[in-house]
């Protein structure tokens, strides 16, 4: 059968465009994430009326470069985690992969990591200095604060019953106890610490121990009942891109 001249023309402009189409547009993930995020400097914070920081800045380039679609919404630690395992929430941010939390949730590959440091009044230091890991200190009996179901490594979590333990919800709560002397020593994130203290005004009364409670491996966290293993496969492969590429690396060096 012959076709017209114009019909022959259409379709083969036709076949071009289907073999223009990108081959990445059936790798985009299957879900749209709905995404947990808390004020959390320099990590998570709002600031001029824009979710910003560390992981919000990680979190866009990871899954724009994977093709997948997410919407934030601004949700305390405690319910996240309780979100993630109804399947309320699809993804969490800033997670620690712990033997608790693997029934319930996926985790991707490390994209950051993370140091948990010791916090303690300066004219105090020399006292909880003495002490040089958790063993020692528990035998100090120091009053602690710390953020309720937050991860602070395996060594704190064989240690921790043995101490007055003050479990809190905001991290600024953390640095106002230890300041007004209700707490004597504060676990938290270096970095947040340091932004808290800052913040405050309280860089000269305010130290951190000559050791760490932790150095730790943090990842994204997977709701089970929602997040198909296929998308976070493209996530992952996404993470190891980026950090194959420097773009890991260049984000988290603009913030220290």
């Amino acid at each position: 059968m012959n076709y017209p001249a114009i019909v022959v023309k259409m379709l083969t402009r036709a076949l071009l465009l289907i073999l223009l189409i990108p081959a990445v547009s059936h790798a985009a993930c299957q879900t749209t994430f709905s995404v947990a995020w808390l004020e959390w400097k320099p990590y998570q914070m709002l600031k001029d009326q824009q979710v910003t920081g560390i992981d919000i800045e990680l979190l866009k380039a990871i899954m724009d470069n994977a093709g997948c679609a997410y919407h934030l919404k601004n949700i305390p630690w405690e319910r996240t985690k309780r979100y993630i395992q109804s399947g309320e929430i699809d993804l969490a941010i800033g997670a620690s992969k712990t033997a608790d939390r693997r029934p319930w949730a996926y985790f991707s590959e490390p994209y950051r990591s993370e140091t948990m440091a010791i916090f303690v009044r300066k004219d105090e230091y020399p006292i909880w200095n003495a002490a040089q890991n958790f063993t020692q200190l528990a035998r100090l009996k120091p009053r602690a604060a710390v953020i309720h179901g937050a991860f602070y490594g395996e060594a704190w979590e064989q240690i921790k019953d043995a101490l007055l333990v003050h479990q809190l919800s905001k991290y600024e709560q953390l640095f106002k106890m230890l300041h007004i002397q209700r707490t004597n020593i504060v676990l938290n994130d270096l970095y947040n610490g340091e932004e808290l203290i800052k913040e405050f005004g309280l860089q000269g009364q305010i130290t951190t121990l000559d050791w760490n409670a932790s150095v730790d491996k943090i990842h994204l966290m997977f709701s089970k009942k929602t997040v198909p293993q296929d998308d976070i496969d493209l996530i992952n492969h996404s993470i190891r891109q980026l950090r194959a590429s420097g773009e890991i690396n260049a984000i988290i060096s603009r913030y220290h």
